[in-house]
């Protein structure tokens, strides 16, 4: 019997059009390239899970979280808020006009004042609060600007209206927008939507097409498209639009319409989602046969970094605020992978600088399920509590369909007390009837600490799919690799 690692045990959630093709998902866990030393090239890791709640800021879900200067800041309901580091509420902005405190917000600073814009339906708008308020519950100066999308650049507060129009702020003052500090935008016929900043250039998102603007200090409006920078690309969903790093990625289509995830390269943008993601996309437009954006309108996104890590989580959704599922691409490794949540769902995060905040956990994120403010980090072993399910399905193991035997699989992992649970596929990963409790080995530290866990005897096929499931709230989960025992059939 030879035994070898299963190729591509280590790999991202590629799901093809057929599972007979390819059926590999990468669930609550995510692709790690190690060191070329080290025991194996590729490994996968436990997402974070998540820790205590900081403070719950009511019933509705949180909308927006946003850090700077050791403070904390949040937008839950209709309402925006400061938060002290022992989870209470510093300053309660008051409902913001018109709000109706669903989807996702948006909040910019610029040191004296916070902008909090509100993408509610029917009355999107920008207000401003001042962030020295003065003792809790004294909100300040407040200003609104109704608009479709709103940034910050080189002092200016930037408005995206109706009818392409862009306007900009008095310089540090977003309470006062003159009248004649406006340009109307002709790089594309289409609807503009939503405005981001990256390497100070503002980058302006239509449904069909992209622009690009930077500072060319002009009278009155300072702003300045560059030259020959119009993207014959748009934006599905205006909320999945992310700036971290050194780079835009969003949510997009080509000129034929086509789905893709981009990221920016340069005054261009490359595809960084694969057919399976693309697939996934597709799942969640036809669902709801009304036109593009009306489908994809609530999909939103967010960006962290930890352990190394960037990732860009893309919640799909076509109905509400509440994702339909999470599909994350990781900056570093090109790779995606699936997460799924049962306690609480993350749809927004920020990572608050200072001791103070950081006492029991590197992240805070928002909770789209309620108005919880809860701690994110790689050493929770569960969500709040409740377990998490890790699952890889593995690539196919076939031979030009000829028969082969599996005497053995071997998990090479580190999981603690965790107990996986291995079923098996014969028809392609269609369906997996066959379910084997795992077979934990002696340990072989001496207080049995590193257990092995074997199957034997699997029977044999001429396509075979194996899926490894723990389900757990005590461990953290990291898997090495797995080793199968094969042997060619007797037949052809």
């Amino acid at each position: 019997m030879k035994t070898i690692p299963v190729p591509g045990f280590c790999g991202p959630t590629n799901t093809a059009i057929s599972t007979v093709i390819d059926s590999q998902r990468t669930i609550n866990l995510y692709p790690e390239v190690e060191q070329k030393d080290a025991k194996t090239p590729n490994a996968l890791v436990g997402r974070p899970g998540l820790g205590p709640t900081l403070i719950t800021l009511g019933s509705s879900p949180v909308r927006q979280l946003w850090s700077g200067d050791n403070r904390l800041f949040a937008v839950s309901g209709t309402h925006a808020y400061e938060i002290g580091s022992a989870g209470v509420v510093i300053t309660d902005f008051g409902a913001m006009a018109a709000s109706t405190g669903v989807g996702p917000a948006k909040m910019i600073a610029n040191g004296t004042q916070l902008l909090v814009f509100d993408r509610s339906a029917g009355a999107p708008s920008g207000q401003i609060f001042s962030m020295d308020a003065g003792p809790p519950g004294v909100a300040g100066t407040t200003a609104r600007r109704a608009a479709i999308a709103m940034e910050y650049l080189d002092g200016f507060y930037v408005a995206l209206d109706v009818g392409n129009l862009m306007y900009v702020s008095n310089f540090l003052d977003g309470t006062v927008w003159p009248a004649l500090n406006v340009v109307q935008l002709t790089g594309g016929a289409d609807a503009k939507g939503q405005l981001a900043v990256l390497n100070s250039q503002l980058w302006v998102f239509g449904q069909k097409t992209t622009e690009v603007w930077y500072n060319a200090g002009n009278p009155l409006f300072p702003f300045a498209r560059v030259p020959g920078a119009t993207l014959n690309l748009g934006c599905l969903a205006f909320d999945t639009v992310v700036t971290f790093q050194d780079s835009i990625i969003w949510l997009g289509t080509d000129t034929n319409g086509i789905a893709h995830v981009y990221q920016t390269q340069g005054i261009g943008a490359k595809i960084v989602s694969n057919p399976a993601i693309e697939n996934a996309i597709g799942g969640i437009t036809t669902a709801n046969p009304s036109g593009n954006a009306g489908n994809m309108a609530y999909s939103h996104a967010y960006s962290y970094t930890e352990n190394g890590h960037t990732f860009y989580v893309l919640q799909l959704s076509n109905s509400s605020f509440t994702p339909q599922s999470s599909y994350v691409y990781d900056l570093i490794t090109g790779m995606w992978h699936e997460r799924t949540y049962a306690a609480a769902w993350p749809v927004c995060y920020t990572n608050v600088g200072g001791v103070a905040f950081n006492v029991t956990g590197p992240g805070l994120i928002g909770d789209g399920f309620s108005g919880k403010v809860m701690y994110q980090g790689q050493g929770y072993t569960s969500d709040a509590g409740t377990s998490i399910v890790y699952t890889r399905i593995f690539p196919h193991i076939a031979d030009r369909n000829h028969f082969i035997k599996y005497p053995s699989l071997e998990l090479d992992c580190d999981i603690g007390t965790a107990q996986p649970v291995l079923s098996y596929s014969n028809d392609g990963g269609k369906t997996y009837p066959y379910t084997l409790a795992a077979l934990a080995g002696s340990g072989e530290t001496s207080n049995g600490s590193f257990p092995r866990f074997i199957w034997r005897q699997l029977g044999r096929s001429r396509d075979r799919v194996f899926k490894l499931v723990i389900t757990n709230a005590a461990n953290l989960i990291r898997l090495v690799n797995a080793y199968i025992g094969v042997s060619p059939g007797t037949e052809a």
